[in-house]
């Protein structure tokens, strides 16, 4: 599954709707300005023909209105009442206002945009006035082109935002994904080990014939390496769960000191003691199977190393730490941190699959806490699962 693909096509499918609803509020907002212009303009008109109107002044001997007329229908005839440069249809639109006894008003093209208005003053004669429209047409092509400027940067917007929400919409796929191809790379370098011991037992004991001893000891081979497989197999597919968060966390009051009795009874490694000292009560709030399982973890862990394993409990502000203490070889310098608890990370050949420490890393923050894996100064190796009170 290409999802680099399914993202560019979800931006494109949002893009484009994303344009087609800008563009619909543009071109309503469009209409709306020039709407308004042109009602700007009719008012402007009007107001020129009410200045003549008071008291009749398009009576008087020099009004000096341009492009302002005094049209008598019966008559037929127009008075310029000022300097003129356009020759509008005077009597077709004096006649119009007139007939609709309203005022009424038109475009006219002559060298440029006029908005022809009319009113009549008498019963036969009419105020005609031709506005030059290039300033109103001016605002309207600059509201315009702000308008669609708005609009660009508008989809330009919406369109990085859905390639931004695309890519956020398609994040559960891509963990999901990666942790399937993780699942598998770690899957195959798990088995690779116990699948070609097996395969060079079985191969070996199958050569020739061998004595009963000889396919005893291959047997042997076989099913120490199966069992390894089977441990690994199931310590990923614990860890698979925990990263996917398919582990609910089951919270109660828990005693970390009792924990700690009850770890150091249940760990038993040939050449190993390990103990848990009476303690203070130290209460938590955790999962009671998870923090066990991962004391565990870390217990066996150590114990296959050292001689002697000490469980404890420290207590510090709002922070509590279960401390597993050991006196092996320690940590090597390439593993002291947080590199412990990566997988497939072994400091020796005495651990298993390298996956119990990731795994008792997981369970920890879980709780919102985090592990620590450092060599004291006194020898040894020491690991602190800290949690919050």
């Amino acid at each position: 599954m290409d999802l680099g693909r399914i993202r560019l096509r979800l931006t494109l499918y949002y893009g484009l709707l994303s344009a087609g609803a800008v563009g619909v509020l543009a071109v309503l907002a469009v209409r709306a300005s020039g709407a308004q212009i042109a009602t700007s303009a009719e008012r402007e008109a009007e107001r020129a023909v009410n200045e003549l109107e008071v008291g009749d002044a398009f009576r008087g001997s020099d009004p000096g209105a341009a492009n302002t007329w005094l049209v008598n229908i019966d008559e037929r005839r127009s008075l310029p009442l000022g300097e003129t440069w356009v020759e509008p249809p005077l009597q077709r639109i004096a006649e119009q206002a007139i007939a609709f006894e309203a005022p009424v008003s038109e475009r006219y093209r002559e060298d440029g945009q006029f908005l022809l208005y009319a009113r009549g003053v008498s019963a036969n004669e009419v105020l005609v006035t031709a506005l030059t429209l290039d300033s109103f047409d001016g605002a309207a092509s600059a509201t315009r082109l702000r308008i669609i400027l708005a609009a660009v940067a508008a989809t330009s917007a919406a369109t990085a935002a859905s390639y931004w929400l695309a890519g956020r919409s398609l994040g559960p796929a891509r963990l999901a994904m990666a942790q399937q191809r993780d699942f598998i790379a770690d899957a195959a370098h798990e088995l690779r080990t116990p699948l070609s011991v097996i395969q060079a037992a079985a191969g070996h004991a199958l050569l020739r014939d061998q004595p009963a001893g000889a396919y005893r000891e291959a047997l042997s081979e076989i099913r120490t390496a199966a069992d390894r497989a089977r441990v690994g197999v199931d310590e990923l597919l614990e860890l698979a769960r925990l990263q996917a968060g398919q582990v609910s966390l089951r919270r109660g009051p828990l005693r970390l000191d009792l924990l700690m009795e009850e770890v150091a009874a249940g760990v038993r490694v040939e050449g190993c003691v390990v103990d848990a000292p009476v303690g203070e009560p130290t209460i938590v709030d955790g999962d009671y199977a998870l923090l066990r399982q991962a004391t565990e973890t870390v217990a066996r862990n150590a114990a296959s190393r050292a001689t002697k394993v000490t469980l404890g409990v420290e207590a510090s502000g709002n922070e509590v730490a279960i401390v597993v203490s050991d006196d092996g070889p320690g940590f090597p310098d390439a593993l002291v941190g947080d590199a412990a608890f990566e997988r497939f990370l072994r400091g020796d050949s005495k651990g298993s699959t390298g996956l119990g420490l990731a795994i008792a890393a997981r369970i920890v923050r879980l709780h919102g806490g985090r592990c620590e894996a450092t060599n004291p100064p006194g020898g040894g190796a020491r690991v602190r699962l800290v949690l919050s009170r």
